[in-house]
Order: structure tokens, then sequence, then C-alpha cells
């Protein structure tokens, strides 16, 4: 089972997204063969474990109509709730998750899936939806396009960037403060073929997609998210995540990697969290993270997920918590206020199994 989260003013989904309105809203999307679903809850009850997710208040769930669902997002854009999902073709929904609108970015070509999606302000403007995908089938070159995120009328196809691998995250964040709004981090991987590195990070601008810098990194990734973890630099950091899956060995698929863009328009590197030590034995595949406020004090924790693994990070790396066994593989996690409407976040990991 796939599954990714978005939260509408907070973010879920198996693929996963939030938008939050008196609290988070919960969207995420699930692999229902020819017509992958979406579904949404207003809020989650603390506490219960395994149960269906058909009785959470504001549950509601329907078909989308295509197939291949890569990954949901969600925002609210001058006061209007958009959530797009992207598989085939992206779809946009209201708040209710009545449809809102379509475009098909293939062009009536065989259908290339769009793998990631991220929609709210970047360059300055406001109303964006930005998409990550590859060129072709069988292409290792990543393909980025932007679009108004209420008409989805297209604006900007700049590259590919080529030779880099596939899309496996894509995060928002003001990694160059003299640039106008914020810019686009992408996360790659090319298991295929590995020609230059196992992962690269590509950073794009968020006015034109035009290409800012990439860097390859001596690790697979599988998945990215940003926030401002490192205090004194005055930009966004980008967090990115690895799996190889199976055994990963020393060094691989268990490690978190902090980058940020320095004044000079490089790459800098920042700090590492390893498997070793007080984060727990080696061997952990971590699928995804997220970056958002866990505690009183003004910087955000990161949080992984991964094979039978929740993990919580401070801003700077150090270890604050690991959950014990649950024999569940997490694919991915939001944070959120998703249970109580108090203004505290929780985290809510999605499983492989459907938890």
């Amino acid at each position: 089972m796939k599954a990714k989260f978005s939260v509408l003013a907070a973010c879920l989904a198996v693929a996963c997204a939030t938008v939050a309105q008196a609290g988070d809203r919960l969207y995420f999307t699930q692999d229902s063969g020819s017509n992958d679903t979406i579904s949404k809850v207003n809020s989650l009850t603390r506490g219960v474990m395994g149960g269906g997710i058909g009785s959470e208040a504001g549950f509601a769930a329907g078909g989308t109509g295509t197939d291949n669902l890569g990954d949901i997002a969600a925002a609210n854009i001058n006061g209007t709730p958009v959530i797009a999902t992207a598989g085939n073709v992206i779809h946009t929904w209201d708040a209710d998750i009545n449809f809102v609108n379509v475009t098909d970015v293939n062009g009536g070509a065989p259908d290339v899936p769009i793998r990631e999606i991220a929609v709210g302000e970047m360059g300055g403007n406001a109303d964006r939806l930005v998409i990550a995908r590859e060129t072709d089938l069988a292409s290792t070159n990543i393909f980025v396009q932007i679009y108004e995120a209420t008409t989805l009328t297209n604006l900007h196809n700049p590259g590919p960037h080529a030779n880099i691998g596939n899309a496996t995250g894509l995060t928002l964040g003001d990694f160059d403060s003299t640039l106008p709004g914020r810019e686009i981090g992408i996360g790659t991987t090319d298991l295929a073929t590995l020609n230059k590195s196992p992962g690269f990070q590509l950073y794009v601008r968020g006015d034109n997609g035009n290409w800012l810098g990439q860097q390859p990194l001596n690790q697979p990734i599988s998945d990215v998210a940003s926030g401002d973890l490192v205090p004194g630099v005055n930009s966004d950091e980008m967090i990115l995540t690895g799996n190889i899956g199976g055994d990963p060995g020393p060094g691989f698929g268990q490690q978190s990697h902090v980058f940020s863009r320095t004044s000079g328009g490089g790459i800098a590197y920042q700090f590492e969290n390893g498997g070793g030590g007080p984060h727990g034995p080696g061997g952990l595949l971590f699928n995804a993270v997220d970056v958002g406020q866990l505690d009183a004090d003004p910087e955000p924790e990161i949080v992984l997920v991964g094979n039978d693994v929740v993990r919580v990070l401070n801003h700077d790396g150090s270890f604050v918590f690991q959950s014990g066994p649950s024999n569940q593989n997490f694919v991915d996690v939001v944070i959120a206020d998703a249970m109580d409407d108090d203004g505290v976040n929780e985290i809510v990991a999605v499983s492989d199994s459907g938890l």
C-alpha cells in the first residue's frame, strides 16, 4: 500500500498533506488500483491505534480518477484551501475534497507519473504549484514545471536537469535570501545506473524555475524537508534522508544530512545524524522526514520515520527521542496539530500496512 500525507494549515498523506483551520485537517492518498483514493479527516482521536479511520471526525473519501499518485500537497492560497494531488495528471481539490481542476502535464503522450508536488508561496508569488518528474519513463533527467495553483495555468517549463536520477522529495524554503520568496529544493536518487552519485540535492528558483545549483550526496535520497535549522545562517536549510533498501551497511540508509546555501551561491554542509551512538543501532532505514515545532523553544525539530522507527531530533541533530519496536514500516510523516486543536503539534506517521 502506498500512502502520502498533506496538511491544510498543516499536512498528511500515505502520501501526506495538511491545511490548518481550527486545528489542522489531514489529507492522504492511497493506492486503489486505477482509481486512487483521496481522503480527509478533521482530527484524530488520542490513544486510538489500529482502528478504522472512517470513524474519525470529518472523515471523507473519494476516487481521484487517476493512477500512480506520487504525492499530495496542501496550502491556503489567498485564504482559500487548495489540495493538489500528483499522479498521471494534476488534480486540485477544495477543503472538503470536492474536485476543482485538472491538467494533463503529459499533453496526451504516454504517462510519466508526477512523483513530487508542492503548493504555496514561491518566488514572491502566493499562488504557485510546482511538480518534479522525469522527462520519460526510462529517463534520469528531472523536469520541473511551475503552475498557477488555482487555474493550473502553466508558467514555466525550465530544464530538464540532466542525468541526476528520479525525484524523491520536494520542499519549499527560503534557501537564498537574495532572491524573492521561497525557492525549490529537490532530492533525487538514481538506483538504476548510479551513474554519478547515488543521490543529488538540487536547488531551483521559485520565480522562474531556473537552476541554482546541485550537489551529489554519497547516499540515495528518500525524502527532503526544510526549515531554519542553523541559527545565524540567514536562510532555511535543507535536510535530506536516505534509504537504499535491504541491508544498508555502514553509513548508508540510516543518515540524514543538513545543508545550507551560502551567500556566494555555494552549498555548505552543516551536520549529519548518523545511525550509531545515542541514535540507536545501525541498519535503520529512513523513508520520510518533516521539520516542525514540537516544544516550547523557538527552533524547529526534525522527525525521521522508517523501518520500525520514529526518531525525533533537535534542530542541531542532537537526539531527543526514538520509538520502540512497532513492527511497522513507516512511509510518510507530518507534524501537525492533528488531535486537540490546542495549538500543540503532534507527529502523525503512516505505514505501508495501512496503519
